[in-house]
């Protein structure tokens, strides 16, 4: 079915005849390589709670901890890891001694923001700790996902603790790095790595080419870059309910990505279908 999908959405997006083929292949290499990693996966979420109590407070990734098990992880991208995926980033500046100043926010939920005093707290250290880098001869470089470690102090009443529970959205009410919200975060997202490790390399200088359509109860978007493919298919079935699918490999999420040290940008490999429920009714 999920192949009849794929060759189906290439018709309706009007992806160029000539591409097919190697559409196809890839389409295919996908299928053959997710053969077992719904099976991982769900291995790895039974097991969420056992491996969050296995982790130290300041882990970061389940490999760093558990390197046998580091299949059992998320993604290993900055921004994600064992501690959720709502994590500041920051600003980095250029300092007159050669070395790079990172200036780490203190985030927002991920849909709002801080309660009005809490902001006003945490921006006032924001300013604070900026002014001190600028004071300093800092030259401002880029925004860009924080790669210190974050969220590490254990009490309740300071700054960073409050602001680390309001934005955890998976375990509301829970530190991130709480074994309650690793747990939920695992749980929702334990096996990620393998799908990452089967994935296949996407560069940013590589561009995308997208096709889209909307055809009676189909919605399609076709992504390529380079020679992999991502194929997201939704077929509406009653009200806002209905069937999606994304098969092949994520350029959409590889696209946003910023590897961890030592590790490459990667598509991850996707085969798979659900039900979806749209936010509004179709039309």
């Amino acid at each position: 079915m999920r192949a009849r999908v794929a060759a189906l959405a290439l018709r309706l997006a009007d992806v160029p005849a000539g591409l097919h083929a190697a559409a196809l292949a890839c389409l295919h290499d996908a299928r053959r390589r997710a053969c077992g990693l719904s099976w991982h996966q769900l291995r790895a979420r039974l097991m969420a709670h056992r491996i969050a109590q296995a982790m130290p407070w300041e882990a970061d990734t389940v490999a760093e901890v558990l390197p046998q098990r580091a299949s059992w992880g998320v993604v290993p991208n900055l921004g994600n890891g064992l501690n959720g995926d709502n994590q500041p980033w920051a600003e980095w500046y250029a300092m007159p001694d050669g070395r790079v100043a990172q200036v780490w926010m203190l985030g927002k939920p991920r849909d709002g923001e801080l309660a009005p005093a809490l902001k006003a707290e945490a921006d006032a250290d924001v300013a604070r700790r900026r002014a001190a880098v600028l004071d300093a001869g800092g030259k401002w470089l880029k925004d860009a996902p924080c790669t210190l470690p974050l969220e590490l102090d254990r009490n309740p009443d300071s700054l960073d603790w409050r602001c680390a529970v309001a934005r955890n959205y998976w375990a509301q009410g829970q530190h991130p790095r709480s074994v309650k919200a690793r747990t939920a975060w695992l749980r929702r997202n334990g096996g990620e790595y393998e799908a990452w490790a089967r994935g296949r390399a996407v560069s940013v200088a590589t561009a995308i080419d997208r096709w889209t359509c909307e055809s009676g109860r189909w919605r399609i978007e076709v992504l390529r870059q380079g020679e992999v493919w991502q194929v997201n298919a939704r077929f509406a079935l009653l009200g806002r309910f209905g069937l999606g699918w994304r098969l092949g490999y994520e350029i959409d999420n590889a696209r946003h990505a910023y590897p961890r040290p030592g590790f490459e940008r990667r598509a991850c490999l996707t085969w798979g279908w659900r039900p979806v429920r749209e936010k509004g009714a179709r039309s």
